[in-house]
């Protein structure tokens, strides 16, 4: 367990009250589950029938772990695809050609396996248009370098949302805890900053290449019609 607390707070006193509420008594020792072993990248796509008034069309890839090198570039890099308004699929796909409802690109504070994942709501008749375009833009970033504007747009849209998240004490406590837990260390989302500010298109560029290759593509839509 962790304990975080942030505040105008005595340091002293919170300390002492940690070791009378919290101290260890006599106990059995705790047996650490085995972790996951390695992900493997497989090309594969599935079409799920639901009784949805909108298609769904994810496509996913494996992704590094918060602690690896490359981590803040592939941040940045769904970013440039698929942060806010301004992202290359919402810029294209929504406002160019109409085919999204919503659109996005979700990323993971995981020390194991984790993932980058495109996601677009849109019409059932549009589904088959929206998984190409989705595809055609990751094959784009994967082609050409991102420009400097983009880069920088990322950047503060990345830094702005994680300062936005954290703006009271109960938030920075969390985060302060939730990264300790994980082995990342409490003070990660300084350095995970730092480590952002310093990604470069060409780094963009090489994580794109190597990362968006083998996709996992899911299209969620309404049952079809059955033929008599």
């Amino acid at each position: 367990m962790v304990l975080a607390v942030s505040g105008h707070v005595d340091a002293g006193r919170v300390m002492r009250l940690a070791e009378r509420l919290f101290r260890v008594g006599p106990g059995a020792g705790a047996t650490l589950a085995p972790g996951a072993g390695p992900a493997t990248a497989r090309l594969d796509r599935r079409v799920v029938e639901r009784p949805v008034q909108q298609a769904q069309v994810l496509v996913g890839y494996l992704g590094p772990t918060l602690t690896q090198p490359d981590y803040a570039a592939v941040r940045v890099l769904g970013t440039v695809l698929g942060g806010g308004m301004s992202g290359r699929l919402f810029t294209e796909l929504r406002d160019k050609r109409g085919l999204a409802y919503s659109v996005g690109v979700l990323g993971t504070y995981r020390t194991g396996p984790s993932f980058l994942i495109t996601h677009m709501g849109t019409a059932p008749p549009n589904a088959e248009a929206a998984e190409a375009g989705v595809l055609g833009e990751i094959d784009r970033i994967r082609g050409e370098e991102v420009t400097e504007r983009e880069l920088a747009r990322a950047k503060a849209y990345l830094l702005g949302n994680l300062a936005m998240d954290r703006r009271t004490n109960a938030r920075h406590a969390w985060y302060m805890a939730f990264f300790e837990v994980t082995g990342a260390g409490w003070d990660f989302p300084e350095r995970f900053g730092r480590a952002v500010e310093a990604v470069t298109a060409g780094d963009v560029a090489r994580v794109a290449r190597e990362y968006l290759t083998r996709p996992t593509v899911v299209v969620v839509q309404p049952p079809r019609p059955v033929a008599r």
